[in-house]
């Protein structure tokens, strides 16, 4: 039995900060659309992808971003990498985050952003997508010679759980289309989903 008196919120013990997680197990970027005038795009982590990257709460973190032209299945990737690991910052161009967590736009979620309109619309250039869609990365790990070892790659993101089973026909063809994604471009564009409590 776990009982709590004397808290601001029922149900909830002050100071805890059980946010709602779009992605609960996978680290998660998310470049913003539009988001109307006078309000700044933003490159927003959740709450896994802050862990991986080591992006701590109250403070700001300096990060850098890499492209690749074209990677061995001939499409163009971000990769992406926090300063603090990396020797000879000097002449690269680095991006700092919020100091604290900020809200996403269009869920209950919170995480760390980088608030930048020319990085946001590069990312989207060089990516050639849509500018009014807001677009979600997962983050890989990304071994390369001379790359921190916690550099990471923008890659599809795969919702997490099993795909419920109708029939033999429709399971065939749904392995297929999985088998398809894992084998195909990485940079194909996932639309927002709802959140899912």
């Amino acid at each position: 039995m776990n009982i709590v008196f004397g808290s601001k919120r029922l149900g909830k013990i002050d100071g805890s900060s059980e946010a709602c997680q779009k992605y609960a197990d996978q680290a998660v970027v998310t470049l913003e659309g539009d988001r109307g005038k006078g309000r700044t795009r933003r490159v927003l982590f959740n709450r896994t992808a802050m862990q991986q990257m080591n992006l701590e709460k109250g403070s700001t973190q300096e990060i850098v971003f890499g492209t690749i032209d074209a990677d061995e299945n001939g499409n163009r990737a971000i990769l992406i990498a926090n300063a603090d690991n990396m020797a000879n910052i000097e002449d690269l161009t680095t991006y700092k985050t919020s100091k604290n967590a900020v809200s996403f736009e269009d869920s209950k979620e919170k995480g760390k952003a980088i608030s930048s309109a020319k990085l946001t619309k590069d990312l989207i250039k060089f990516l050639d997508l849509d500018e009014d869609t807001q677009t979600e990365y997962a983050l890989q790990p990304f071994d390369g010679e001379g790359l921190p070892s916690d550099t990471f790659k923008f890659v599809t993101v795969i919702p997490t759980g099993a795909i419920p089973r109708t029939n033999d026909e429709d399971w065939n063809a749904r392995e297929e289309v999985a088998e398809a994604a894992d084998n195909g471009s990485f940079l194909t564009r996932t639309e927002a989903e709802p959140v899912v409590e």
